[in-house]
């Protein structure tokens, strides 16, 4: 199991290499590791353009400065990732199909579609 203390909080930040480089460092056979991550998606693009373009009309600082989106992966792209390191994918699901699966009720679908948790294996 990795110590997420011991990781270094820059590790954590885009591009994403050194940080599951460090998990895979510190991961023996047998260990799982499950990553949430959000896929492309074009009304997010669109969103955050209009979001831009209102806050620089208004003059104002953006409300997600502080917050960037730094990446967006696709399923394959997120496979080509962790198998580089040495994981093995089991799984990578959209998190409304995972919501569906468990008979969970949801109201705002946009963002399931989009999120996602892929589960690999050491």
């Amino acid at each position: 199991m990795v110590d997420l203390e011991d990781l270094d909080v820059g590790q954590l930040r885009h591009p994403p290499g050194p940080a599951v480089q460090a998990v895979s460092g510190r991961s023996t056979v047998g260990s799982r590791l499950i990553v949430n991550y959000q896929s492309p998606a074009l009304a997010a693009v669109f969103g955050r353009l209009a979001a831009r373009a209102m806050t620089a009309i208004a003059r104002q600082r953006s409300p997600w400065a502080d917050e960037p989106r730094r990446s967006s992966w696709t399923p394959a792209a997120m496979a080509d990732l962790l198998t580089g390191y040495g994981f093995r994918i089991n799984r990578d699901d959209d998190l409304m199909s995972l919501a569906q699966e468990l008979s969970v009720r949801v109201r705002q679908r946009r963002s399931l579609r989009t999120g996602r948790v892929a589960i690999a294996d050491r």
